[in-house]
């Protein structure tokens, strides 16, 4: 099969490269302004541009004619899209027009996975489980600009009978992720281990987070490029629910010094959600299990950065 996939660069689109590669599959690669974390490989094919100047690889992307696309490409930080709005709404949603317009000339229709987010969802009452029919009311810029992706993205589902698919991913953790808590956690104490920091600077740890291993995630992706149906919606979590102060202690577990958690306001964020779990029952229903528990994914976290602060 051949694969189309923007953002490839990132987190999630450099392991599914891996994985489809893996299989014997074909890509095609889009990165914004990098490719260094995209394979080389004999079946992968490089596009170097951002998402909302697509257009003018649009020949390259029709001539490689792609069975399925999946659509990572995106300024995914909800704090960022606070500061930079505008740059976030050209991403998000330009950038994502731009790749339709070119999609919806494909005569196979692909089957077309949209990367949308847990952000798109409306704050929890009573610590309720999120289903993919719970309200959505997003509270960053970033989560609209989702949820606004979303709606074109089903408005060319009913118009143009494209074959497109919805995701929501929570959160989802694993080595090479930057920028994120379990990283954050990581890389301090790898710096308390070499003796450099006494403390870790830490946010509000009573946030409740859906957390799944990244290879948990790419799985689930790939049932779903398997079985999901167009029109739908999927959300990308395990389905249980964990406090950052249990996964600070899980990081306690496997530091092989004390940690000292020193709480920094400033990385006590407005838009930062109090209590956040998914329902996996739906992604369940294409045969889907959830194999890595959270322990391990912590211990693997923690083993990059180790080596990553060697080199």
């Amino acid at each position: 099969m051949k694969f189309f996939i923007t953002g490839a660069n990132g987190f999630i689109g450099s392991n599914l490269i891996r994985n489809i590669i893996n299989d014997g599959n074909r890509v095609l690669a889009a990165s914004n302004n990098s490719s260094e974390k995209v394979l080389e490989h004999k079946h992968i094919e490089k596009i170097l541009s951002p998402i909302n100047q697509i257009s003018k690889f649009e020949k390259k992307i029709l001539d490689f004619d792609p069975d399925v696309v999946l659509h990572l490409a995106a300024q995914s930080s909800p704090s960022i899209s606070m500061i930079s709005p505008i740059n976030t709404l050209e991403t998000n949603i330009i950038g994502s027009i731009e790749l339709f317009k070119i999609l919806k000339k494909i005569s196979k229709n692909p089957k077309i996975i949209l990367f949308s987010s847990s952000a798109v969802y409306s704050e929890t009452q009573q610590k309720k489980i999120i289903n993919e029919n719970y309200p959505t009311n997003p509270v960053s810029v970033y989560g609209m600009s989702k949820l606004i992706m979303e709606e074109i993205g089903m408005n060319y589902f009913e118009k143009h009978k494209m074959n497109i698919i919805c995701v929501r991913p929570f959160f989802l953790i694993g080595p090479e992720k930057e920028d994120d808590f379990c990283s954050a956690i990581a890389k301090s104490v790898t710096k308390i281990e070499k003796g450099i920091n006494k403390n870790i600077e830490v946010g509000n740890l009573n946030l409740v987070k859906d957390f799944l291993d990244i290879e948990d995630g790419i799985s689930a992706i790939l049932k779903i490029v398997s079985f999901g149906r167009p029109g739908e919606i999927y959300n990308i979590c395990s389905g249980k629910g964990h406090s950052l102060k249990e996964i600070f202690n899980t990081f306690q577990k496997y530091s092989k010094k004390n940690l000292s958690p020193v709480v920094n306001e400033q990385l006590i964020k407005d838009i930062d959600s109090k209590f956040r779990i998914g329902s996996s029952k739906k992604i369940q229903s294409l045969g889907w299990k959830q194999k890595i528990n959270i322990e391990f994914s912590i211990e693997k976290i923690i083993d990059f950065w180790r080596k990553k602060a060697e080199k």
